[in-house]
């Protein structure tokens, strides 16, 4: 997606925060930083929301194939996507994906370098922030884990269509840049 974040997502039903989480005071709207933001009246606290972190993995094997997982869960499920996962508080965006790897496919890794960051609209999440890893598996077998239908390594050029924008941007840079 192109182009600036269009709307306001303090409209938006996702977030029903109404009351402080520090003091319980009520939250109105003010502008802060030049958005208009939550703040509470009470404390002045100000409540940002932030993109959500995602680690995707770009898992490249020796015979030039790349992982896949069928997914097991919304959004896209039932379709083909690159292992990932939302990063857990204490964990490096690496960390998120190897363990996402592992929960997802049984296969360990080793992260060998940053393949891009990406930036997704979501409506169930608002925003989130995709960090796609080029990883080396480092164990053979594969075994749908976790919310994964099924795991399985392609060729580029017998690729499935993947269900999530972001992954076909990640792949479509992949087959660009190499």
């Amino acid at each position: 997606m192109k182009g600036r974040y269009s709307y306001d997502p303090y409209r938006y039903p996702s977030d029903p925060l109404r009351y402080c989480t520090l003091c319980r005071g009520k939250l109105s709207m003010a502008a802060v930083d030049g958005r208009r933001r939550k703040v509470c009246g009470g404390c002045e606290y100000v409540y940002y929301r932030n993109p959500v972190p995602v680690a995707a993995c770009l898992v490249i094997d020796r015979r030039d194939r790349i992982l896949l997982v069928k997914r097991g869960v919304e959004p896209a499920k039932g379709a083909w996507s690159l292992p990932c996962g939302f990063m857990e508080l204490g964990e490096t965006p690496s960390a998120a994906a190897l363990r996402e790897l592992y929960e997802e496919t049984g296969v360990r890794g080793r992260v060998v370098g940053v393949h891009g960051v990406y930036y997704e609209a979501s409506h169930r999440y608002d925003t989130l922030v995709v960090a796609a890893f080029r990883i080396t598996p480092m164990t053979q077998g594969v075994k749908a884990g976790d919310d994964a239908e099924d795991v399985a390594y392609f060729p580029l050029d017998r690729m499935p269509r993947l269900g999530l924008a972001t992954h076909r941007r990640v792949l479509g840079d992949y087959r660009r840049r190499g």
